[in-house]
């Protein structure tokens, strides 16, 4: 009697589906074909079900359900073999709009992730340029037709502390320091807006009490209700923007007076300081 042929088949499928087989099976030639064709289309119907729920996943985390637009600027797909294009194919189209990149990466988990980023990183700083371009170019349309804006120090600062700002734009290298006095008699507070090449003395009259670069002081007090929104002076946009209102501006809630146009706003104090035109005592 002719011994019948019998194959061993091991069956892998990608950690991502969860399906790894731990068995072995002994088959003849026939069952072998069977089993490894009804063991291909469970794992084509578990890829397409991965693949589904990675993109409605996506539509949970990367779409504002009150906006129903993405809540992100840019995303990027990374992975290995196919499963990342098929992902890609899947999304929503207002996903697809997006995405920066698709990459191949060799690792997985945080080691991934940042072989993610360093593939991607010349899209990721051209996204950046361009969100920054639209925010001030935001703010130029406000300034064009006189709507709701507010530009340099003076009024930034007093439309800030006041919540009337809904985002606020600073230059990453904005120049002033915010000096917070105190008078000994009084106790009462006095805050400046200097630049910072400009130094204060403390006098018999008042005292320093805290003396702290402007940006610092605004990314550590975001406490006001604005978004913080830092740019560069490296495109055309954002040079006009530092060269011609300082590096820093906003845009309002609402139209509003500012210091600016009514300078009654702001309390008038006599001081014989030789640095009073950047005092502002809101």
């Amino acid at each position: 009697m002719v011994m019948e042929f019998r194959y061993i088949l091991l069956v892998e499928i990608i950690d991502e589906l969860c399906l790894k087989p731990k068995l072995l099976f002994l088959l003849n030639k026939e069952e072998v074909v069977n089993r490894k064709i009804g063991l291909l289309i469970l794992e084509k119907k578990k890829r397409g079900w991965y693949i589904t729920k990675v993109a409605e996943i996506a539509i949970a985390q990367f779409i504002n359900p009150v906006t129903c637009m993405p809540n992100v600027d840019g995303i990027v797909l990374a992975g290995s073999a196919h499963l990342k294009d098929e992902v890609h194919s899947k999304l929503d189209n207002r996903l697809l709009s997006i995405v920066v990149a698709v990459v191949d990466i060799q690792y997985g988990g945080e080691s991934g992730f940042n072989q993610a980023i360093s593939l991607t990183r010349e899209s990721l700083g051209n996204l950046k340029y361009i969100h920054e371009q639209n925010i001030i170019s935001t703010l130029f349309e406000e300034i064009r037709r006189d709507g709701q804006y507010a530009i340099g120090i003076e009024d930034t600062m007093y439309a800030l502390t006041n919540g009337l700002l809904s985002s606020i734009i600073i230059w990453n290298d904005l120049t002033y320091v915010r000096w917070e006095l105190v008078k000994k008699a009084t106790n009462e507070t006095k805050i400046l807006y200097l630049p910072e090449e400009k130094d204060l003395d403390e006098s018999a009259e008042w005292t320093v009490q805290t003396k702290i670069a402007l940006l610092d002081w605004l990314l550590d007090n975001n406490e006001f209700g604005a978004v913080i929104e830092l740019v560069s002076d490296e495109t055309d946009v954002g040079a006009q923007f530092v060269k011609g209102f300082g590096g820093l501006g906003g845009i309002l809630r609402f139209q509003t007076e500012l210091p600016s146009n009514n300078p009654q706003l702001v309390q008038d104090e006599e001081s014989n300081n030789e640095d009073d035109e950047f005092e502002y005592a809101w």
